[in-house]
């Protein structure tokens, strides 16, 4: 949504919006000269032409329910997004279940180090964009294509990345088999669509795909375009040889950590590289990226009598994700892994609890916090404690300040604290930094 005031200021229209939050974001917004009022409000859109709004709000907020009475035109995020694409001749659309925010940032480091000039729209922030967004030329737009609520029904694209595809947004979707027809729809009208080959579900979603799929593998798949082969870890951070249909390109290094993030990148570079950009920009590029905000993030230290805790923010509220942000952690040597994990929506907690709960086994010491409702109301029998009584070992400590204080009590030096989830424990990071 910042992305999109910044956007539309920047075409000339006076824009306003709100939030329940101060942050970051919304102060660069405001030293842009736009209005944010703090908390939703009817009287907020008395004086506006359109409203625009996330899929994360719902009729019942004042602010739709009085621009619906004063018939005030009502678009969603997705809908607005997709007219201002419109105006680009190249449109590359970054979809799956994981991962977005991480290859469209790569996306973006790649496309600059090739001095492409692109226009970036990102749900994370990221070095080399202004906070989420880059506003460039109108050859290149690269952006996120979320699948929730089907908004990257809305998109145009010209190439269609899709990274994988697991079950989520169960307040949505019935089952997998609705998400792969999704994510099937939102390729239709591209011309390329870059695919995670070693991801059944992707290949199901590409099978009656009119154009072009260029296939990517980290596994040895056999009928991989783009491959990643003699893949070695230091420090957690993989290093792998390009290979494009059988031909070694280079070798590449990458500065983040985690299997993940290298089925990202061969995502990132297949695209770039299909598109025509040369491949030392692209390992360039590659190389450079350092990851973006709340994605493995190292916040700080936290002192101790004993020593230094390094302290790490995640936003992975998945149990695909929560499982491999945790592998990743194991992979760096520190002594014992601290995961403070923030169970998001009750939906999610309550279909798929039991995924959770494997995933956190991955940590030495796991404390949960309560459920982060988001847009959902509780459900009834669902909270961290069901979590918690399957964890052997798990706290489950409500008060972030408590939190806090009990890791400064029993965290000690050569271990690292990581804060998981897509709510704001990321506060207990910054407490203990």
């Amino acid at each position: 949504m910042s992305s999109l005031a910044a956007v539309s200021q920047n075409h000339g229209y006076e824009v306003s919006g709100s939030d329940m939050n101060d942050s970051l974001v919304i102060r660069r917004l405001r030293s842009r000269g736009i209005t944010i009022f703090s908390g939703h409000e009817a009287s907020n859109v008395d004086d506006v032409d359109a409203v625009i709004y996330t899929a994360a709000v719902d009729g019942t907020n004042p602010e739709l329910a009085r621009a619906a009475e004063r018939g005030i035109p009502c678009i969603t995020r997705a809908q607005y997004l997709g007219g201002i694409m419109q105006d680009y001749s190249h449109r590359i659309g970054v979809s799956g279940t994981h991962g977005k925010s991480s290859t469209t940032s790569m996306l973006t480091s790649i496309f600059l180090a090739a001095n492409a000039n692109p226009t970036i729209f990102c749900g994370a922030e990221t070095e080399g964009l202004d906070g989420t967004f880059r506003v460039g030329s109108t050859k290149w737009f690269i952006y996120e294509s979320c699948e929730h609520k089907d908004s990257f029904l809305q998109f145009s694209p010209t190439t269609s990345v899709i990274l994988n595809i697991d079950l989520d947004h169960v307040d949505y979707f019935a089952d997998t088999g609705a998400l792969v027809k999704s994510f099937a729809k939102s390729i239709e009208g591209a011309d390329i669509a870059v695919a995670n080959w070693d991801d059944e579900n992707v290949r199901r979603a590409t099978e009656k795909f009119g154009g072009k799929v260029i296939k990517i593998s980290v596994s040895g798949h056999p009928d991989a375009d783009y491959a990643a082969e003699n893949i070695t870890y230091e420090r957690g951070m993989g290093a792998f040889d390009w290979l494009c249909r059988g031909e070694y390109i280079g070798r590449v290094q990458l500065a983040i950590p985690g299997q993940h993030n290298i089925y990202n990148a061969m995502c990132a570079i297949a695209t770039a590289h299909s598109l025509g950009l040369i491949s030392a920009d692209i390992i360039r590029g590659i190389e450079a990226f350092r990851g973006t905000k709340r994605r493995f993030e190292r916040k700080g230290e936290l002192i101790t009598t004993s020593g230094a805790v390094d302290i790490f923010d995640d936003y992975a509220h998945h149990p695909v994700e929560i499982e491999a942000t945790l592998q990743a952690a194991a992979k760096l040597g520190y002594s014992k892994v601290w995961c403070i994990y923030q169970p998001h929506t009750y939906s999610r907690t309550k279909h798929l609890g039991a995924e959770m709960v494997e995933a956190l086994r991955l940590a030495d010491e796991v404390i949960l916090t309560d459920i982060y409702a988001a847009r959902e109301t509780p459900i009834e029998g669902v909270s961290s404690h069901n979590l918690a009584a399957d964890l052997p070992g798990a706290r489950v400590i409500s008060s972030f300040a408590d939190i806090a204080e009990y890791i400064r009590q029993n965290a000690r030096a050569g271990e690292m604290v990581i804060t998981v989830g897509a709510g704001d424990v990321v506060k207990v990071a910054d407490m203990l930094v």
